[in-house]
């Protein structure tokens, strides 16, 4: 569909007065972008003064909450004071929240920073004593690193989260060896850029630069290592996605404990109203079940929604039809039984014109499941590859048992590609993922149909296999062969 989203009107519909209860606490809905930039982005996007860009999300957007995030590798003392004093002046309890943070953006081949991520702090207060960490400094050219100077500079009464973006962006990847879940309980599942939920994803938002996706990089290439990552919205540059927050109140404290809590979600524009509830958890919760049937509470609010999926462990274990209504509301009963200890649930709106919202996932440890050792591929759609091109693609190990396991890995190539990987044995630490990358090349033309790569995984608790298929196609300017 080429329309452009759905964008809800501020001032009026179910977005503006929706309220909700969880544990007795009655929270409000409230929506906002946590990743804006300004003129001291020297990017060459033009991007509008600081105090606009303030205003603008205020004033026409209707907005409850932002963030100025200026790259930090753009700074000097005096804009990162700028900044901090902006985020005073439009703080306004009760009316508008403005936070201050910037981005730490490992990417401008200084202090050997390249490849790291990007991300962004977003600080709980405005004090003189928080640091503005630039990745090119070799003293914060790491996300470890930049955690370590953020938690040294906290007084008390603070606390600061940060927010990774664009996780599979080839030029910028985020890294996964890097995973803290207290700095960073969230990710932002679409942006500017369009959505990074995994390869292949629908993609709403316009694209306006550098956005080739690099596998393994992925939001659900995340949950498969099993990291509790919530999930928001953010602008970047001229971008219009969204966080969407339930909190008691309207102010940086409520928001902020909020996000820390993971009782957000993202949207690609639309003020869609999202809630759900797994066996009475609400979004971003962690629990321990014994039982071996959950309920998943579903409310979707907003104009002409096409399509409602439920999602657990990177599949669509359910779809709600939504044809063109403004409110789609539903139960979904699992009783699957789990093939791992550890599942994740989430659930994903789709609106006529491409507008979406994501909820943050809901993880639940079946106690009565022994753990396992998991396998995970990404072969949700069969992606075309040119003629005679290497594809490398990426396998994931998670072990979910206390000890060091190992695992053989077999790799089934049709006999028209080639490949020099058959088989490898790996060690996967305890309660923690291993991952292998093999590489392939598609054969010459003539064209043929879509081939499968087999994975089969043997492991001391079992075996599991995946299946992805790719076509190969021509290259532009190639003439197809005759039928």
């Amino acid at each position: 569909n080429a329309r452009s989203p759905v964008f809800d009107n501020p001032d009026h519909g179910p977005a503006r007065e929706y309220a909700t209860t969880v544990d007795g606490e009655r929270l409000t809905l409230c929506f906002g972008d946590l990743h804006k930039h300004s003129e001291i982005s020297r990017c060459g996007r033009f991007d509008g003064h600081i105090e606009e860009t303030y205003a603008y999300a205020r004033d026409i957007r209707r907005l409850d909450f932002m963030q100025s995030t200026d790259h930090a590798e753009h700074q000097n003392g005096h804009d990162w004071y700028v900044t901090r004093k902006y985020a005073s002046l439009f703080d306004c309890p009760g009316a508008f929240v403005a936070f201050a943070g910037y981005e730490w953006t490992s990417e401008f081949n200084r202090g050997d920073n390249l490849r790291e991520g990007h991300y962004n702090p977003t600080f709980l207060t405005h004090g003189d004593n928080l640091p503005c960490v630039s990745a090119s400094a070799t003293d914060g050219n790491t996300p470890p690193k930049l955690w370590r100077r953020l938690r040294e500079s906290l007084r008390p009464g603070d606390d600061v989260i940060t927010i990774a973006h664009h996780p599979g962006r080839r030029e910028a990847p985020l890294d996964w060896r890097y995973y803290d879940p207290d700095m960073s309980p969230l990710i932002e599942i679409a942006q500017a850029r369009g959505s990074y939920e995994y390869h292949g994803c629908p993609d709403a938002e316009p694209r306006y630069n550098d956005t080739a996706r690099l596998r393994g990089h992925l939001v659900q290439d995340g949950l498969a290592r099993g990291y509790e990552l919530g999930f928001v919205g953010g602008g970047d540059h001229s971008g219009r996605c969204l966080a969407a927050v339930f909190a008691p109140a309207l102010t940086r404290r409520a928001i902020f404990d909020a996000l820390r809590r993971r009782r957000c979600y993202a949207t690609n524009g639309p003020k869609i109203v999202l809630d759900i509830r797994l066996d009475g958890h609400f979004m971003g919760e962690r629990f321990e079940s014994a039982a071996t049937r959950h309920t998943l509470v579903v409310t979707a609010l907003g104009r002409s929604i096409q399509q409602v999926d439920v999602w657990k462990d990177g599949r669509v274990v359910h779809r709600e039809e939504g044809r063109a209504r403004d409110a789609v509301q539903f139960t979904y009963l699992d009783a699957s039984r789990p093939d791992r200890r550890e599942s994740y649930y989430y659930v994903r709106v789709i609106q006529d014109g491409m507008g979406m919202a994501w909820s943050s996932p809901i993880w639940v440890r079946h106690t009565h499941v022994e753990p396992r050792v998991c396998l995970y591929v990404d072969d949700k759609v069969v992606e075309t590859v040119q003629p005679a091109t290497m594809v490398r693609l990426p396998i994931l190990v998670r072990n979910e048992l206390a000890r060091a396991a190992t695992a053989q890995i077999e790799i089934e190539v049709p006999p028209d590609w080639q490949s020099d990987w058959r088989s490898r044995r790996i060690e996967v630490p305890a309660e923690w993922w291993a991952e292998v990358h093999v590489e392939l090349q598609a054969p010459p033309p003539p064209y043929e149909g879509a081939r499968a790569i087999r994975i089969t995984m043997t492991s001391e608790a079992g075996q599991a296999a995946f299946e992805v298929r790719f076509a190969v196609g021509p290259r532009a300017g190639d003439a197809r062969p005759a039928a």
